[in-house]
């Protein structure tokens, strides 16, 4: 090997990216410079080691045989990175800074919001930035530190790190005033008769809903669902306006369930379906920060579960 001053690290970093992102403006995008400058390091190195690491076109780049072998070696350099920042991180008395949580938009009034506040009263130093959404397009290139989402098949990537928190109960639910402009609701099949709102990515989900009483036995039913919304706060607000029947996590309407604005149908009959609700991560090595609030919010849930 060649004796070299130094090994440029910045542009082994931008290759990385590169590839992580699958094209130079996204990595240019995400990392705050030029398209040029990053095509300008690709093309150093590869002035530098004399070889081609990506196939180009117009459409798309492949890397090389070179560059898989080189993309490994920068990947490593950029988690060793990463871990010697967690560990001047680890030397500071109290965790600060901060920490971005991406999260569906259903939880945001729930356990993870005491935990936050909880966290807050010990480490004060921390800040967090909440995006709240229904849709995880590009949340990637945000590099959210924290993403609370249901669904874990909804992650293809082998580069996130994945706790499942707890299984939601979910509720068949709707507004007094609904029901009582409505046919009466005795049993499960009675709600098939009913106007159903629900979100774009529950189509799939509530194609068999398992009902189960005691007594009773078992119903599966597909709701018509006659109203989408691709947002889960205003499909709530949908449902207190009268407009129909939602199914919904419990600790999601706890506070619309105790106020009377949603009432809970067929107690009785209980729903098998279960709502998956997953911690994620892009690294398992985390800064201070980062570590404590996962704890806390697991903590939290944990409490959920004995419950």
């Amino acid at each position: 090997m060649k004796n070299r001053k130094m090994l440029d690290f910045k542009a082994m970093a931008i290759f990385a990216r590169v590839v992580e992102h699958g094209s130079m403006t996204k990595a240019a995008s995400n990392i705050g410079i030029a398209v040029s400058a990053v095509s300008s390091a690709i093309n150093k190195l590869e002035q530098t080691y004399q070889v081609k690491l990506f196939n180009r076109s117009t459409r798309y780049l492949e890397l090389t045989d070179a560059g898989k072998v080189f993309y490994q070696g920068c990947k490593t350099m950029l988690e060793g990175a990463e871990s010697a920042e967690v560990a001047l991180e680890e030397v500071r008395e109290q965790p600060n800074g901060v920490v971005k949580i991406t999260m569906i938009s259903s939880v945001a009034n729930t356990i993870v919001i005491t935990a936050l506040s909880n966290i807050k009263k010990l480490y004060p130093s921390i800040q967090y930035e909440l995006n709240l959404t229904d849709d995880l397009t590009g949340f990637l290139e945000q590099k959210p530190d924290i993403i609370i989402w249901g669904e874990d098949s909804s992650f293809d990537d082998s580069r996130l790190i994945s706790f499942k928190l707890a299984e939601l109960n979910l509720i068949t639910c709707a507004s007094n005033e609904y029901l009582s402009r409505s046919i009466p609701i005795n049993h499960p099949h009675d709600l098939i008769q009913h106007c159903w709102l629900g979100g774009h990515n529950e189509r799939a989900n509530w194609k068999d809903l398992h009902y189960s009483h005691s007594k009773l036995g078992d119903f599966k039913l597909t709701p018509p669902i006659n109203t989408y919304c691709n947002n889960v706060l205003a499909l709530l607000s949908l449902a207190k306006k009268h407009l129909g029947i939602t199914i919904r996590a419990d600790i999601e309407i706890e506070n619309e369930l105790r106020d009377g604005q949603l009432t809970h149908i067929l107690p009785g009959w209980k729903l098998k379906n279960k709502f998956p609700l997953y911690l994620i991560t892009l690294n398992r090595t985390q800064p201070a920060k980062t570590r404590v609030t996962i704890d806390e919010i697991k903590k939290q849930f944990n409490f959920y579960i004995d419950m």
